[in-house]
Order: structure tokens, then sequence, then C-alpha cells
């Protein structure tokens, strides 16, 4: 027969950047299996207010969602600015060209349903990208 072994909680807390994980399956030599299955998979993020940073930059404030509306501020001039959110696999919802940015930066959010989203600000060729829950 099979034994399911759980890992329990990993705290990856301390990860910064990319992450990559690994699998161990440990048999003995009188054992014929070579069968394994991974299920049951759960990542989870805390935040206080739904936007977690996923790129890290100095540029603009940490965005906020208010009122429906996703809101920054740019803190360095910049000459282009355009933002971009997208589903959690990478399909573009909705584009922001030429951006004021030399105000409160305020993006709509009332024509998406309830969901985890990505930010994906680029300015002067720089990329900022922000997950965040609505």
């Amino acid at each position: 027969g099979y034994e399911y072994v759980s890992s329990g909680s990993i705290d990856l807390s301390a990860v910064t950047g990319t992450a990559h994980f690994a699998l161990r399956y440990t048999s003995n030599s009188g054992v014929q299996g070579k069968l394994f299955q991974v299920d049951d998979i759960v990542v989870t993020a805390g935040s206080t207010d739904n936007v977690f940073q996923t790129e890290i930059t100095n540029w603009i404030t940490r965005p906020v969602i208010n009122n429906g509306q996703l809101e920054f501020s740019v803190l360095e001039n910049s000459q282009t600015l355009s933002a971009r959110i997208a589903s959690m696999n990478g399909a573009e919802i909705a584009r922001y060209d030429q951006l004021n940015h030399s105000s409160l930066v305020q993006l709509p959010l009332t024509n998406l349903a309830n969901g985890a989203y990505v930010l994906i600000l680029e300015r002067d060729g720089q990329i900022a990208s922000f997950t965040f829950v609505y």
C-alpha cells in the first residue's frame, strides 16, 4: 500500500525573488514502487490591504485599493508611464498608456470581477509589478 506523508506548513516569509520547490521521494530496496503523488498544494500570502509587491521599486508609492480604484503616486519624474492590469495567467485586462505621472494615479477597478490580478507598471525601461486581490 501507499503511505501519504504531509510536509506540514513551510514558512516562506523570508524568501525574496524567485523560489524553487523540490520534492523528495524515498523508498527502500525491498519496495518495487516507482510511483509518487503530489497533492493538495496550497500557497497563501498575508497582507493587510490585499496588495503584494512582487518587484522592489522606489519610484512609486505602494498601490492601495480605495473606493474601487487602485491608487499610487510616482516619486520620480519619467518620460513615459504606462500600466497594465492582467489576470494571474497573464491575460491583459486593461491598459493605460501615457499616464499623468506628476500626481496621484488612479486606475478604475469597478469593471473587474472579484479575484487576484497583477498590476504591471513600466516607465523609462523600468518595470514594477504588484499582485492584488479585488
